[in-house]
């Protein structure tokens, strides 16, 4: 995972450390402390990052260098947490369910609980969930059951558990999103879904085994894929109006990564 901040510096872990690359000199250095493995990071504006080690510590490194354990600060099991559209840290403490917002400034870090009583562990183990945002709400699209997906808005504080349309997919390779929809690229399809979660099928049936897959603001999506039944590495392109193109590639081999700029 690779993320950027306001400061046009990015940051990137290995398996015990977060570093900070900075572009004016490309100069990377250790931005947390050391010993431990990492297995998830995140990162605001700022240049906060909100980690966790592996014996199950969350730990926040300041942009001064001071780090502040949020273990400490809830007497609880954290389950997972993650970056609201405000900008801020969210974490979910699992045995008194509770939803708590982190508050950041060099002086103090401390943590509100702004939500009690809300049962959605299923749902948003880091592992197991994709995120997307909805203006002032964060939609989670469970991996194995996205048609139990729930919206926790941050201005009323309240989670809605949503009984959707969505279809059960064996596999979801990825979630990408425009201005206006988001998708759900599978083994063997894409999916295009409204905000109000209504969805299309883009691709024919059991023609494509799909590899990657993006969007872009202007609701243009590009996939990888092996054709069927030719059997050979493909580009597609799906316009905003739902319009495919294909481009065989003639690489001969699977593409892994694809980016819009």
């Amino acid at each position: 995972m690779i993320l950027q901040n306001n400061n046009n510096k990015f940051y990137f872990a290995t398996n015990d450390v977060i570093y900070e690359l900075n572009q004016s000199n490309n100069h990377a250095k250790k931005y947390s402390a050391t010993g431990k493995q990492i297995s998830m990071f995140k990162i605001d504006k700022n240049g906060y990052v909100l980690y966790k080690e592996t014996d199950d510590e969350y730990l926040i490194r300041k942009p001064s260098g001071g780090i502040v354990s949020i273990s400490d600060k809830i007497d609880d099991f954290i389950y997972a947490f993650w970056m609201g559209t405000d900008d801020k840290f969210y974490v979910y403490a699992l045995m008194d369910n509770e939803i708590y917002r982190v508050e950041l400034n060099e002086s103090d870090i401390s943590v509100i609980k702004i939500a009690t009583d809300i049962d959605f562990s299923f749902y948003i183990y880091n592992e197991y969930f994709f995120k997307q945002e909805l203006n002032d709400a964060v939609l989670f699209i469970h991996k194995s059951n996205p048609a139990d997906c729930f919206v926790f808005d941050e201005i009323s504080q309240e989670v809605e558990i949503l009984q959707s349309s969505l279809p059960n997919y064996e596999n979801i390779i990825n979630v990408s999103s425009s201005s206006e929809y988001f998708y759900i690229a599978t083994d063997n399809n894409l999916y295009k879904f409204d905000l109000n979660l209504d969805y299309i099928q883009l691709l024919d049936e059991g023609k494509y085994k799909i590899h990657t897959m993006c969007a872009d603001l202007d609701n243009n999506v590009i996939f990888s894929a092996l054709q069927y039944p030719e059997n050979k590495f493909v580009v597609g392109i799906v316009d905003s109006e739902n319009n495919i193109k294909i481009i065989d590639t003639e690489i001969g081999e699977r593409i892994m990564f694809l980016e819009f700029l």
